[in-house]
């Protein structure tokens, strides 16, 4: 849906910029995001503001130098060209009520537009006040109808009927992401209708057992992606999370049997890339598990 409105705000003339904000837990990572999706730089990197004072501007300080860092950060973005920023924030509501309910004030006198998508399970706390005075109008996008579902689906292949169509619509639960992911399993791995999302899941609960929130939300990206490893510069994006990081996260989870690893030999020089999987059990297993 941003992306749309990304494409149709451009074609209008206006200055628009996405900004890929998603599972960050800080005001201050927050804004480095914000601030590079609009200058194309992050600043200067908060280790330099580590021994510097607080400065406050009315906010409540942060700990050690990063108000003044995060102050940095706001500057650039209110000195930034004037734009519709449109800001995918999932998984990010901590940072989102924080940045945009504390620091208002200073956001305010900036000239921007701002579009923040948050997930409908964090809504209520992110609209919290002194939040919800800084959103003029909140949208509440509905899950599909499976009819839509089922055209959406039928636009993509005529491969299958229209019985298992609609059960893959059906099991999409109104996400469309979901329904075509449904679909290409069915279609590229064999699978039966909804199975995708049954293994996923279970999955996801075992990773609840398992492991904490970071493992969680990268092995949710997994499941988005299909495969991905550390050195990936989008995951890493999307996570706010070094290579380093991701790559302690990922032997976690390859420990706990989460997610199976390739080794992938490149043609040219450079070291060998190791690509993570998420480990789906068929659902004859998943059944038995659960028995």
């Amino acid at each position: 849906m941003l992306r749309q409105a990304q494409l149709r705000l451009r074609d209008s003339g206006r200055r628009v910029v996405y900004v890929d904000a998603s599972a960050i837990d800080s005001a201050a990572s927050l804004a480095s995001r914000l601030r590079a999706g609009l200058t194309g730089s992050h600043g200067p990197p908060i280790e330099q503001f580590a021994a510097l004072p607080d400065v406050g501007r009315g906010a409540p300080a942060l700990a050690g130098g990063a108000s003044r860092f995060l102050n940095t950060q706001l500057d650039a973005i209110n000195e930034a060209e004037q734009a519709t920023v449109l800001v995918d924030a999932s998984d990010s509501g901590t940072a989102v009520r924080e940045l945009f309910g504390r620091f208002r004030d200073t956001l305010w006198q900036g000239a921007h537009a701002w579009v923040v998508a948050v997930d409908e399970a964090e809504r209520a706390s992110v609209l919290r006040p002194p939040t919800d005075a800084f959103f003029d109008v909140m949208l509440l996008i509905h899950p599909w109808d499976p009819d839509p579902l089922l055209r959406l689906l039928a636009l993509r292949t005529s491969e299958l009927d229209r019985a298992t169509l609609g059960e893959i619509a059906a099991d999409a639960r109104g996400n469309p992401r979901d329904a075509l992911r449904g679909l290409a399993d069915v279609l590229v791995e064999g699978g039966t209708p909804g199975g995708l999302l049954r293994r996923g899941a279970a999955l996801q609960r075992k990773a609840a057992r398992l492991v904490g929130r970071p493992e969680q939300l990268l092995l949710r990206e997994l499941l988005d992606r299909g495969q991905a490893s550390a050195s990936d510069e989008d995951l890493q994006r999307s996570l706010g999370l070094s290579r380093a990081r991701l790559s302690q996260l990922l032997t976690n989870l390859l420990e706990h049997d989460l997610v199976e690893a390739d080794t992938l030999r490149t043609e040219g020089p450079g070291r060998p890339k190791t690509v993570y999987r998420p480990r789906l059990e068929d659902e004859t297993a998943d059944e038995g598990s659960h028995a």
